[in-house]
């Protein structure tokens, strides 16, 4: 991924938005799927205070789609980022959006994110302990 093609994603959840750096352009990807990456970030650090929102977004270029996963509290009338995991950042594989259009990747995407919300692995992990998960600021994934 070349830094040129970044740019930075505002994420628009109850009319507040907060900035989520880009991945870094020298990103090593250490994980071959989706469900690789998601049992990574249930299996490492776990935030430091209780999260009402996990929100997944993208990075996109014209060759490349990252995926993100930040949590999010909301305090008054502002939402913060109150947890970044260590791998908050997942290039996904061509094979994932090559040949659909963005509508297509999207459903793929929530139904694989929706999947893996009814595993032993996601009902056991501090993401579950959250009040929802969405993705592209308002896509419900899952919640209580």
């Amino acid at each position: 991924m070349q830094s040129k093609d970044i740019k930075t994603k505002d994420i628009n959840l109850e009319e507040t938005i907060y900035d989520v750096d880009p991945p870094p352009p020298d990103m090593n990807c250490n994980f071959k799927t989706l469900y690789d990456w998601l049992i990574n970030i249930c299996d490492s650090e776990k935030p430091n205070r209780p999260i009402t929102i996990y929100s997944l977004g993208l990075f996109e270029s014209p060759d490349d789609r990252v995926i993100f996963l930040v949590g999010l509290n909301k305090y008054g009338t502002e939402t913060h980022i109150d947890f970044r995991p260590t791998n908050m950042y997942f290039k996904l594989p061509e094979t994932e959006y090559r040949n659909v259009n963005r509508d297509q990747f999207m459903n793929n995407l929530t139904i694989q994110l929706q999947d893996f919300t009814s595993t032993k692995k996601f009902k056991s992990s501090f993401l579950a302990n959250a009040d929802s998960i969405i993705i592209d600021g308002n896509r419900k994934i899952w919640s209580k």
